[in-house]
């Protein structure tokens, strides 16, 4: 169940749904948006989407609520906060329950913009005690990655990380790395947290001769960005795609030279596995990386591109401009980006782990 993300979130849908109804489960997907059609197995329900975020927080709760409680599912797997509310009153009505932790909430509530600065630090001790609370009810919790886990106890806690199904992304007509043109592309969310116009103003700085073109690609937010940017120097020399389809995306990044993972150094990036970076791996493209201490050691480990200071918009055309001037190396780094992703960074051994912790819910509902 979910109120806030998409129908196909690469996460929710592509990866959980399918894993769990190819393992056998009948799986059904409950949240906003149009009718659906049935994919993989799984069976979509929907409401329509809020007009304000008032109304997803009341009315459509409700709502979605109803469509669930339908079901007489034997699991109820929860992927926001504001349902955890819901998450009581399932478990009241003798279900189990599991709560998927895709982000250090209180971390990025530090960073939201449309709650006002002096009650943010209210915000998440409100929302640090509700999951606390939670926890009573809970039959599991699946965590994003290591830090958000931390938050909960390691007894009822399984981490399933958000890596890419490295398989869907070679393509056998994908064109040689070295006769790609200079698309440097970055997927994701567009926002100013996560760095968009230090990334156009780093297009912007890359020499004329190189052709050079940034490709964005992802839901933006606010949807006024697009005006504010407009005036950037670098956007005439950038293509906003908006959101884009899992095999979109598989077909920008086969075509792209190199991608961008650039977040501020806010505190929930800080410590998250950017699901985009493994993305860029698995692509086999080199990346440019803000230099966080854990991105740090993903990118030297495997060796697959640059680390910079994301507020720098001269160093990060700096490291686009070495790999567009070098395609050889650039190559060796998305090899071994690659080789990495498919040994470490796998979606196999996670969707794996989810698989275990629906079969020991359901034991432990029998026992």
């Amino acid at each position: 169940m979910t109120s806030v993300h998409r129908l196909d979130d690469p996460r929710i849908f592509q990866k959980e749904c399918r894993t769990l109804a190819a393992a056998g489960y009948d799986v059904v997907l409950v949240g906003t948006g149009s009718s659906y059609t049935v994919d993989d197995g799984v069976r979509v329900k929907t409401v329509p989407l809020p007009a304000t975020r008032l109304e997803r927080m009341t009315r459509v709760l409700w709502r979605l609520y109803r469509l669930a409680d339908a079901e007489a599912a034997d699991i109820y797997h929860f992927h926001d906060p504001e349902l955890l509310v819901m998450a009581w009153i399932m478990k009241a009505r003798g279900r189990n329950v599991i709560f998927d932790a895709h982000e250090d909430l209180p971390a990025q509530i530090l960073g939201k913009d449309w709650i006002p600065a002096s009650y943010r630090r209210s915000v998440v001790r409100l929302v640090a005690l509700s999951e606390k609370a939670s926890l009573r009810i809970l039959d599991h919790v699946i965590a994003a990655d290591p830090t958000i886990a931390a938050r909960f106890p390691p007894s009822k806690t399984v981490i399933v990380q958000n890596f890419p199904r490295t398989a869907e992304f070679q393509s056998a007509d994908a064109p040689a790395y070295g006769t790609r043109a200079p698309v440097v592309a970055y997927v994701g969310g567009v926002s100013r947290m996560r760095g968009v116009e230090e990334m156009v103003r780093a297009i912007g700085r890359v020499s004329p001769e190189l052709d050079a073109r940034l490709v964005l690609a992802g839901s933006l937010d606010p949807a006024s960005l697009l005006d504010e940017l407009d005036g950037v120097p670098g956007w005439d020399r950038t293509a906003y795609l908006g959101w884009q389809g899992p095999e979109q995306l598989r077909q920008l990044l086969s075509s792209a030279r190199v991608g961008l993972v650039t977040l501020h150094p806010l505190p929930n990036y800080l410590t998250a596995f950017p699901t985009k970076l493994f993305e860029y791996m698995a692509a086999g493209i080199p990346v440019v990386a803000s230099d966080f201490p854990l991105w740090r050691q993903i990118v030297t480990d495997a060796q697959c591109g640059f680390l910079v200071d994301p507020m720098n918009p001269s160093a990060i055309a700096e490291a686009v401009e070495f790999l567009l001037r070098h395609p050889s190396e650039a190559q060796l780094m998305g090899e071994r980006g690659r080789n990495a992703a498919c040994s470490k960074y796998d979606w196999k051994t996670q969707g794996e782990k989810l698989v275990r912790v629906y079969e020991d819910v359901l034991q432990g509902a029998e026992a």
